[in-house]
């Protein structure tokens, strides 16, 4: 008889609580997703995250602060420094897929952005041995490249003459006299 009264107690408050987080739900206001919305933006402008962000690397990342937009994108490919210059570059002005609106449309869109920056980043992993056959897989993120738009500088160009523009062997020269600043080149 004890057994049945704890099983009726315990039902009694699982229904209870699960009734009240129900109400809650209802009731609570919708709580903004910064990071979510930031993902969104850069997706939208850019078209640089194609993965869900949970299924991303940690090295990637999307910050807002003061009004620069800060992109930490996982450079996984083996290009030569041009490829990554004029990669990065396309990518900030007019984005890196066709459906992309590029860095003018976000600064027309978001007044309170600034300055965008966009970091290619290389993440080298190794193991270390810690005994008993079990490892420690050590990460190093390191910069392999660096690129800043500002608004004012932005708000000069057009995306469809960039386009057709930045391709080819003049794509790196452009990048560096469009952008505010290239940096090509590791960093610890």
């Amino acid at each position: 008889m004890m057994l049945i009264g704890r099983v009726l107690v315990v039902a009694l408050m699982l229904s209870w609580s699960v009734s009240a987080n129900e109400s809650w739900a209802q009731t609570r206001p919708e709580i903004p997703q910064v990071s979510q919305k930031l993902d969104d933006v850069v997706h939208a402008y850019f078209g640089l995250y194609v993965i869900a962000r949970e299924r991303r690397d940690a090295s990637e990342q999307i910050t807002f602060r003061n009004g620069t937009l800060s992109i930490r994108y996982q450079w996984s490919k083996r290009a030569s420094q041009k490829g990554i210059a004029c990669s990065g570059g396309r990518w900030l002005l007019v984005g890196r897929l066709k459906s992309a609106l590029g860095a003018r449309a976000l600064f027309r869109k978001l007044p309170k952005v600034q300055k965008i920056d966009l970091h290619f980043v290389q993440v080298d992993t190794s193991v270390k041995p810690i005994g008993d056959g079990k490892y420690q897989q050590m990460r190093h993120v390191k910069t392999i490249a660096e690129f800043e738009l500002t608004r004012d500088r932005a708000m000069k160009l057009d995306p469809d003459v960039l386009r057709h523009t930045l391709v080819g062997q003049r794509c790196v020269r452009f990048v560096r006299t469009l952008l505010d600043r290239v940096r090509i080149g590791a960093s610890p």
